[in-house]
């Protein structure tokens, strides 16, 4: 017959109080499995047995990371699978700050929006629930509001809104020379007054609005047009000596 060959053994309590000599195997005869010791370790270490490794980790071991400036977050081409793991020098997320950054964010954007933004906006939809006005906006000059064309002419894309508790908000229309094609101001008269365009004042004669309150439009030559009620006007200006002017209200020429 084979000649037979027994390793010492034990449970896994007789293996705890056991420090085997080193490269000594021992079976622990509760889990089954095989202990390998390095004559200082107490039970030695017990191996895994096949049915104890899967093939493919579920799991992995991660750690907190708050102060990196530069980290990768890990993705995978699929959604489910044993896939290797992958990641993009385009797809960054500074952990010390909180900052993502990518080329394109596509899908529905919810919640509030904090902070401060830059560059284009390109297209919106939708209703914004609040705006503050951009500091450097606001012209408040009084009780009784006069903005003169050297003023207005660099106003060119701001909101001017006027807060006094009553009043009219004059404004002198800017020469064309100082307010290019495709320029525009927003302007509110907050005190529930008139919005008055000064044709005038800068002295061009030779200027004409277009006056668009709904559906009508009347070119007004050198009159001062206001809109009486409403209390908001955009004045665009389009080509050379022609500007358009929006207004809600009542028009009055």
């Amino acid at each position: 017959m084979a000649t037979a060959v027994k390793q010492r053994r034990g449970n896994t309590s007789e293996h705890g109080s056991f420090t085997g000599l080193e490269a000594e195997i021992t079976v622990n005869t509760e889990t089954k499995t095989i202990h390998v010791h390095d004559g200082s370790t107490a039970g030695g270490i017990p191996l895994a047995k096949a049915s104890d490794v899967s093939s493919v980790a579920t799991q992995i071991t991660t750690a907190d990371e708050s102060s990196d400036a530069e980290c990768f977050p890990v993705f995978t081409t699929d959604a489910t699978g044993n896939l290797a793991p992958k990641t993009d020098t385009a797809f960054k997320y500074n952990a010390n700050t909180g900052a993502v950054t990518a080329t394109t964010f596509i899908g529905a954007l919810t919640g509030n929006v904090t902070g401060d933004t830059s560059g284009s906006s390109g297209s919106c939809t939708g209703n914004a629930a609040s705006a503050d006005i951009a500091t450097g906006a606001l012209v408040n000059y009084g009780s009784s509001v006069d903005v003169p064309h050297d003023i207005v002419k660099n106003l060119a894309g701001k909101t001017v809104i006027y807060t006094a508790g009553s009043g009219n908000l004059v404004i002198g229309v800017p020469e064309i020379a100082d307010m290019s094609a495709g320029k525009q101001i927003h302007f509110v008269n907050a005190s529930g007054g008139e919005i008055q365009f000064d044709l005038n004042e800068s002295g061009n004669s030779s200027i004409t609005i277009d006056i668009c309150t709904g559906a009508a439009v009347v070119n007004t030559g050198s009159d001062n047009p206001k809109i009486v009620a409403g209390g908001v006007a955009t004045l665009i200006s389009l080509t050379t000596n022609k500007l358009v002017m929006f207004g809600s209200g009542v028009l009055d020429t």
